[in-house]
């Protein structure tokens, strides 16, 4: 909401408080002052007579202002009817000096006929005022302003009928500042300026009436309402007769009786504006009537005990703000906006006929049933408890409303994004994910529609099931039924539609087993083919990990990770009805990006996430390497925490560090204590050699190295004066080792945070880590990724792999590598379970070893260093490998399958780039559960977003969004997408665009969602006007060849005629070349795509960077060289 609304509606509030005091203290001054002047026994017509005359304009001039209110601006009505309030208080005051009770009479009729011209325009402008989303609270604080200021203006005008002098004071300078409020309204509109203006209210309310009853809903709202006012009205006057006749007190007692309902009510309208939650909640209403039937029975029976009565008393008012907040709401949502101000106006007028039917109750009650005081209350609390029968009974979905409100308040808490997205009124398609059994309800939850859903068939049979969906108007659905049956159910899902209702589809057709989000399928198209419905996609993140999710391999039987569970709930912007499946999933994948930022948003920065994870598991195993090191996650934690301290003492003041050592517990240490000390670790590519890795540190200004002398022998650099080395490090003794061990655990985490690493405070958007790009294609840009980045990667491939404490991940990867860094080093951290270190991906027999003694579960690795170890690996020694992920470079499907041939464990495929932080789509094991079976991988596809994660295919040169199984340039967003390149702008500028990363890959999505990555934009050839796509042209070869172990690099060199040509590396081809390219020759690939017999060269291996990837520079050169000394 603008500044100008927010005011306006302050204003509106305050112009509302003092004109509901003033109105208040007038009719007690009066009623007291007139039975002072004519004696009690004359006095008694005229009190009613005032009475009356303060009732009679509600009558005769509400159904007048509701037309008013329609044809000019509502601001204005409220300023012309305060500018008469001002006037009437004049005559009021004068009434009073002068003791004449016509003046006071008068001024009662005036103070009520301005009262009633301000009611449908004061309740009118709230919406206009603050929107759909905060209607609710709008109408919850001015119900309670309101109560407050009635029950004030009572108490005032009790205390001062002997001040006559204040009175005036106090009720001019509320008129006055009612007055000067009401000027800062914003003036909105008028709806209809063709609105007639009628004065006789007999025939609007025939009009209005019907007018009301075109809307259900809105008619049993008013009918509702009405009920409330009537409750009200012989609450009001049933409440001195019996404190005086039943309970024997004084008149004070009474006025008790009546704070405790006022405050009540005020508490009940703050506490429904809360748990309604931005909407319209009409579960609170069966809730509200049942408090109303059971607190006024209650009075019936305490009237022995003043505490008793109070509680009652404040609790019914309680339970009558939970009544009537929603319908209130209801009533000015629904309003149609051009006739809002006749509604509302028709609504004022059945509330005063309710008041008057109560004081026609009371004296029938009293001259026919000869009740008492008591039995009234007994009365009214068994007409409530009927009442609360009939909302059951005219709106059966009330109830379940009632539990989803519990549902949501108590089991989850809910975020809801984009409310405004569901129509207030008319048919809407929604289109979400399905992610638990409990979808249905947090999405009816957080709308104020009643949603028809439609549900699989084999839930809505289940009997003890069955009874309540039914109620909930579900269609039941199958993939199981016939056709006939199938299409019964999506036609009875359009006539839901037609009829105006609100529908949802589960698109993808059942509930994921995988964590991620399935193919849509293409049923509702046909729901909505030629209707002008909109089709609204929702997503809803977090709610795996819920009890009603997969997540651990069952529904239910789990204990909550917490309550209540926090849940995301968008509404995305509406669709055409003539969007397809795929539109509508990228729509929904598209909000799930956006989402994945708000969990994230109330994390602490990687290292204090580690150090809270890390109490929670203190003595459990953290991490091992071959150097025979050890660390449980309290030891890990404390060496951090401490080598930080030190760290901070001796380093200079620059904020970026480098980090030149191999994977392992030292690297993890290092690593967390620069965090801890406020620095920015610089992980360095030591396979670079000493030149890049000098022109890298200038770049980033990095004075200082954390390193051994080992590492500085191995990589063979010399001495480097920037070198700080561990070794030199004093370590703290033992004994002060161990008290730092126990305090860390024992102490507060935020006193030892700021005792011992007070640099360790940082935003989740400040930088983690700065890794410099592998060089694969170029030259190294420092990739700048933070907390936030890390995070939401590791959230993601958490919630997809579900890691628990008895998983082991393989640690080889360095941490220069983006794959390394996430996946071996901060995954594990995050997600409490072990990691096993080797210093190098290059020594299989190690490796093997590491595997089995440690236990691996999880492996992450390159293909090609998979490939090496492969060849060394035996099944006993992975006998507890679950999954092989591998990424940075294409996995050949001919080894994926060998590999799972011979050793039983399944080999899947990711995809990212460092830029991505680093991973941006995830194959996972395909899952059988009961008659469900949801593939999780498919050959030669990189696999789906991960959750937070969207993607999207547009065409390389106009960017236009292309459609599913069609190829195209491939962009990512969401918030695993990097900050920028470091000192590059505009670099960062060419590849981020609109939050969009551009990863220059060429790619396509399938029907299921599977991404395949069929080739860089950068690695085509344009041959002849042509291009030709190297990664196609090299999985043909590979087919051709028929043998697993023969690989095939395709490059791209200039040529003087066609621009460009292709050269060909190749080795472990067995059979001779000249029969492939016979083979080449004779198959179906366009003849412009086979390269010539001469551009093949063999070589014994792919020239490789340090992270597996093929050094793309190194190896055109190898191809020039070849070709030019054949």
């Amino acid at each position: 909401m603008t500044d100008r609304p927010r005011r306006s509606f302050w204003a509106l509030m305050t112009t509302q408080f003092f004109a509901a005091f003033n109105d208040n203290v007038f009719q007690a001054v009066a009623a007291l002052l007139i039975v002072r002047w004519r004696g009690e026994a004359a006095s008694r017509e005229l009190v009613a007579l005032s009475g009356l005359l303060f009732a009679l304009p509600f009558l005769l001039f509400s159904l007048s202002a509701g037309r008013l209110a329609d044809r000019w601006s509502k601001a204005r009505v409220v300023v012309w009817t305060k500018a008469v309030d001002l006037f009437v208080v004049v005559l009021l005051v004068t009434g009073l000096f002068q003791s004449s009770v016509g003046f006071l009479l008068g001024g009662l009729f005036l103070l009520a006929t301005q009262s009633a011209f301000f009611g449908p325009a004061k309740y009118g402008l709230l919406p206009e005022l603050r929107g759909p989303a905060q209607l609710t609270q709008a109408n919850a604080l001015l119900n309670a302003t309101t109560f407050v200021a009635i029950l004030g203006g009572n108490i005032a005008g009790a205390l001062l009928t002997d001040r006559l002098g204040l009175v005036a004071l106090l009720t001019g300078a509320g008129a006055v500042i009612s007055l000067g409020a009401a000027l800062f309204i914003e003036k909105v509109p008028p709806a209809n300026p063709a609105q007639v203006l009628r004065w006789n209210p007999l025939p609007d309310i025939v009009e209005n009436t019907r007018l009301v009853r075109r809307d259900r809903s809105l008619f049993l709202s008013l009918l509702a309402l009405s009920w409330f006012w009537f409750l009200g009205g012989v609450l009001h006057l049933n409440a001195f007769t019996y404190v005086k006749q039943v309970m024997d007190l004084g008149d004070g007692v009474s006025g008790l009786f009546l704070t405790a309902v006022v405050i009540g009510i005020a508490l009940g309208s703050l506490a429904a504006g809360k748990l309604s939650k931005e909407k319209v909640e009409l579960g609170l209403v069966p809730l509200g009537a049942i408090g109303m039937g059971v607190f006024t029975l209650g009075l019936f029976f305490a009237h022995g005990s003043l505490t008793r009565v109070l509680v009652d008393a404040g609790f019914l008012g309680f339970a009558s703000g939970l009544f009537v907040i929603p319908l209130t709401t209801l009533v000015q949502a629904r309003s149609p906006e051009k006739e809002r101000g006749r509604v509302l106006s028709t609504l004022n007028f059945f509330s005063f006929v309710a008041i008057l039917l109560a004081s026609a109750f009371l004296w029938g009650a009293a001259r026919w049933l000869k009740t008492d005081p008591a039995q009234i209350f007994l009365l009214l609390g068994v007409l409530s408890s009927v009442t609360a029968v009939v909302v059951a009974f005219f709106i059966p979905q009330a109830p379940l409303r009632l539990l989803l409100v519990l549902l949501t308040n108590l089991v989850y808490r809910m975020r809801v994004i984009g409310r405004e997205n569901v129509p207030v009124r008319g048919a809407a398609l929604l289109l979400p994910n399905h992610v638990s059994y409990a979808d249905p309800f947090l999405i009816g939850g957080a709308t104020s529609r009643w949603v028809r859903f439609m549900m699989f068939r084999g839930m809505y049979e289940i009997p003890w099931i069955r009874p309540f969906v039914k109620l909930m108007d579900v269609i039941p659905v199958s993939a199981k039924d016939g056709p006939k049956q199938i299409l019964a159910s999506l036609q009875e899902a359009r006539r839901r539609l037609e009829e105006g209702h609100v529908a949802c589809v589960f698109a993808e057709g059942a509930v994921t087993r995988l964590a991620q989000t399935l193919g849509f399928r293409k049923g509702f198209e046909r729901i909505v083919e030629g209707l002008d419905v909109p089709l609204v996609p929702v997503h809803l993140d977090r709610v795996w990990g819920s009890v009603f999710s997969f997540e651990r391999g069952t529904f239910l039987w789990k204990l909550p990770r917490q309550l209540p569970y926090p849940v995301t709930i968008s509404f995305g912007a509406p669709l055409p009805a003539t969007a397809k499946a795929d539109e509508v999933r990228r729509a929904v994948l598209d909000l799930g990006a956006a989402a994945f930022e708000h969990r994230l948003d109330g994390l602490r920065p990687l290292h204090q996430h580690f150090y809270r994870q890390a109490r929670r598991q203190w003595f459990a195993p953290c991490l091992s390497d071959t150097t025979g090191l050890r660390l449980s996650y309290g030891k890990l934690a404390t060496g951090a925490l401490l080598l930080s301290r030190r760290l901070a003492k001796i380093l200079p003041p620059e904020k970026n560090v480098g980090v030149l050592l191999p994977p392992g517990g030292a690297a993890a240490v290092v690593n967390l204590a620069l965090l801890f000390a406020g620095r920015v670790p610089v992980n360095l590519n030591y396979s670079l050699g000493r030149g890049v890795v000098d022109q890298i540190c200038r770049d980033a200004g990095i004075t200082a190295l954390l390193t051994a002398r080992k590492m500085l022998e191995a990589v063979k650099w010399g001495d480097d004066a920037r070198a700080v080395f561990l070794e030199d490090l004093p370590r703290a003794p033992k004994p002060k080792a161990l008290a730092a061990f126990l305090a860390f655990r024992l102490l507060p985490a935020r006193w030892v945070e700021r005792a011992v690493a007070p640099a360790s405070d940082a935003s989740v958007d400040d930088l983690a880590a700065l890794l410099f790009t592998s060089g694969s294609t170029g030259t190294p840009k420092g990739v700048m990724l933070t907390h936030r980045n890390v995070h939401a990667n590791i959230q993601g491939l958490q919630e997809t792999f579900q890691l628990t404490g008895r998983d082991t991940l393989l640690g080889v990867l360095p941490f220069f590598h983006s794959f390394g860094f996430t996946g071996t080093l901060w995954l594990p951290l995050l997600a409490g379970c072990r990691v096993a270190y080797h210093r190098s991906p290059l020594e299989p027999v190690a490796i093997k070893k590491m595997i089995k003694e440690e236990r691996v579960s999880v492996l992450i690795a390159t293909p090609t260093f998979l490939q090496m170890w492969f060849k060394k690996l035996e099944k006993d020694d992975v006998k507890h490998l679950r999954f092989a992920l591998t990424g940075a470079e294409k996995l050949q499907q001919t080894f994926a399958r060998e590999f799972q041939d011979a050793l039983g464990v399944p080999v899947i495929e990711g995809y990212g780039t460092t830029e991505l932080s680093p991973v941006a789509c995830v194959s996972v094991l395909s899952v059988r559960h009961a008659t469900e079976y949801q593939v999780g991988h498919k050959p030669g596809k990189v696999g789906r977003p991960l959750p937070g994660v969207s993607v999207r295919v547009v065409h390389p040169e106009t960017g236009a969004p292309l459609p599913d199984g069609q190829a195209g340039l491939l962009l990512i967003k969401g918030p695993n997408v990097m900050k920028g390149y470091w000192n590059q702008p505009d670099k960062t500028a060419e590849v981020v665009r609109d939050g969009w990363y551009v990863t220059g890959d060429i790619a396509a999505v399938d029907e299921d969602g599977f991404v395949e990555i069929t080739d860089r934009l950068s690695r085509f050839s344009k041959i002849g006007g042509e291009m030709v796509p190297h990664m196609l042209v090299e999985r043909r070869l590979a087919e051709l060849s028929g043998e697993p172990e023969a690989q095939f690099l395709v490059l791209s060199l200039p040529d003087e005629k066609k621009g460009e040509k292709l050269a060909v590396l190749y080795f472990n081809l067995r059979q001779p070349l000249d029969q492939l390219l016979t083979r080449l020759a004779a198959s179906d690939m366009p003849k412009l795509w086979a390269p010539d017999r001469r551009m093949f060269v063999p070589v014994d291996e792919w020239p490789t960077l340090a992270s597996g990837k093929v050094d793309m520079v190194k190896a055109k050169a190898v191809a020039r060289r070849a070709l030019e000394n054949p």
